[in-house]
């Protein structure tokens, strides 16, 4: 299977490189042709394109900009109930996510990258949350944190990781806190099971290292379809 992977490697690397061109023109296309057709068309090919390429459906919601920076805060600065997790240092990105949910449980993904936005905003803080997909889908769907085509009965799973690296030049100090609040919501709020959740801590058994973040990634994608 290693060498079958050392074969395929090479072919898979260039279809990346030739996606991430096409992506690029794309782009490039849209800006200049304003829904023209050939937009349209280019559109429908990124798209078949994409899936091909990323068969995975990832969601990412970013802390920031890629020219800002994450900051730390603390939980009194925002309206979360007591109940979240523990007081003190927390992600603004990930408590401001945290406390628009909890305001509104059925924001659509726009909604919530509006709200998030609004709420950093409100408290001073520059950076701005960003949404990136591996998939064309509508941002006006509902924010789901469980699989939407497996049904009640679907698989849940859940990888959490908190760095604070603590000691390092770029220490921080709500990361570790933010994995508390995030599991407390997905267990109350999404009835996630204590075993359908893995945590990477500084404090955990396992810690968060490379090797073992790529076996917690493997773990969480293993059986999903």
């Amino acid at each position: 299977r290693e060498r079958e992977r050392e074969r395929e490697s090479p072919e898979r690397e260039r279809e990346m490189r030739d996606f991430l061109d096409f992506a690029k023109s794309v782009a490039e296309d849209g800006e200049s042709e304003k829904g023209g057709g050939n937009s349209d068309r280019s559109r429908a090919e990124y798209v078949r394109l994409s899936r091909e390429c990323v068969p995975a459906d990832v969601r990412m919601i970013s802390g920031c900009g890629d020219t800002q920076t994450s900051m730390d805060s603390n939980v009194a600065n925002f309206e979360l109930p007591l109940t979240s997790g523990p007081s003190g240092a927390a992600g603004a990105c990930t408590t401001s996510l945290l406390q628009a949910l909890n305001q509104n449980p059925n924001l659509s993904w726009v909604a919530l990258l509006d709200e998030m936005r609004k709420i950093l905003k409100q408290r001073g803080y520059k950076q701005v949350p960003e949404l990136s997909t591996s998939q064309d889908f509508d941002v006006r769907d509902k924010v789901n944190f469980l699989n939407p085509k497996g049904g009640s009965r679907g698989r849940k799973k859940a990888l959490l990781v908190g760095i604070n690296y603590k000691g390092q030049k770029g220490q921080l100090n709500g990361c570790i806190n933010d994995v508390k609040r995030v599991y407390n919501y997905l267990t109350e709020c999404h009835g996630y099971q204590k075993n359908e959740i893995r945590i990477l801590t500084d404090e955990t058994r396992e810690k968060p290292t490379a090797r073992n973040i790529m076996q917690g990634l493997r773990w969480l994608s293993k059986g999903a379809g």
